[in-house]
């Protein structure tokens, strides 16, 4: 599915000729190769890309994607942060309703897994690179999640920075919980049945503990 959605990307790219790329506007043309390299890096990984892997799927020479956007990991970057954001909006955030809201963003999660979805592999990807710069902005990402999930089960007052950092621990085994269903130790039921039982819990806790300690 992956390699299908990187050559139909990379057709799109082709069906431009040079006249017409020249005249795409700087922020559409950022915008268009942020997305070429997402299915780029989701299909191969990050440590087997190549920049010119990139350039090719886009149908341009490589020093354009210099000119925009640096490097390699300057490009994963701004893909990574592409990658969140589109995560972020498909989330509902409902202060105060997070036992209503729970079920349609996890089952909306796990769909996203089954269905390869770039975004999603491209979010799990960043956590196993030992590179300080995308590992602080999958922090920062992971921390925007968790105050989310804080505002929809302890809402609708802003949230503790203790209750944030349970939440964002309690990610931790979420992602834990996943690892288990894709290696065949549990079914994706038992996954939602897991986290319908201890997520209202744990953001319960997380809303008794006194900033004060």
């Amino acid at each position: 599915m992956r390699s299908a959605l990187i050559h139909c990307v990379g057709e799109q790219a082709e069906g431009h000729d040079a006249a017409a790329a020249k005249r795409l506007p700087p922020d559409e043309r950022r915008r268009h190769l942020t997305d070429v390299a997402l299915a780029v890096f989701a299909e191969r990984g990050y440590t087997e890309t190549e920049l010119s892997d990139v350039a090719d799927a886009a149908g341009i020479r490589r020093p354009l994607l210099y000119h925009y956007f640096g490097g390699k990991e300057d490009l994963y970057l701004a893909v990574l942060e592409h990658a969140w954001a589109q995560l972020a909006a498909r989330m509902a955030v409902d202060p105060g309703r997070g036992t209503d809201v729970m079920p349609s963003n996890l089952v909306t999660y796990l769909d996203l897994i089954e269905a390869e979805d770039p975004c999603v592999i491209i979010a799990r990807q960043a956590r196993h690179l030992d590179l300080p710069r995308v590992l602080e902005t999958v922090r920062m990402a992971s921390v925007g999640l968790a105050h989310g999930m804080a505002l929809n089960h302890l809402g609708p007052g802003e949230p503790t920075d203790a209750a944030v950092a349970v939440m964002q621990a309690y990610l931790g085994f979420f992602e834990a919980l996943i690892e288990e269903w894709q290696s065949g130790q549990l079914t994706r039921a038992q996954v939602e049945a897991a986290v319908s039982d201890t997520l209202p819990q744990i953001a319960a806790a997380a809303g008794r503990i006194d900033p004060a300690l």
